[in-house]
């Protein structure tokens, strides 16, 4: 498991913004994860959403589904994952990729 702080500049000049990221890395040969990208929804989401649904829906948790977008190479396998802490994200609020 790795675990680092990821800083990233975007812009110039004036316009010039720092950006900082903590990553979580792991990877556990006896624990088999599903692909899978965890984002705060955007608005390109919100907007690519009205017309095509974009990331898996918990459907016992709208407030997750308002506020990231998650997505995976196979959304029953994801859903098993993390059907079970998705009321943690709920609560611990915004932000998390």
């Amino acid at each position: 498991m790795m675990v680092f702080d990821y800083r990233y500049v975007t812009g110039a000049g004036k316009y010039k913004r720092a950006h900082w990221q903590t990553v979580l890395l792991f990877s556990w040969k006896q624990i088999k994860l599903p692909e899978f990208k965890l984002r705060p929804r955007g608005f390109i989401d919100t907007l690519v959403g009205l017309v095509i649904p974009r990331g898996i829906n918990f459907k016992d948790y709208p407030a997750f589904f308002r506020n990231y977008c998650l997505v995976g190479w196979s959304e029953a396998a994801v859903l098993r994952v993390f059907y079970d802490i998705v009321a943690e994200f709920c609560k611990i609020g915004q932000g998390w990729c």
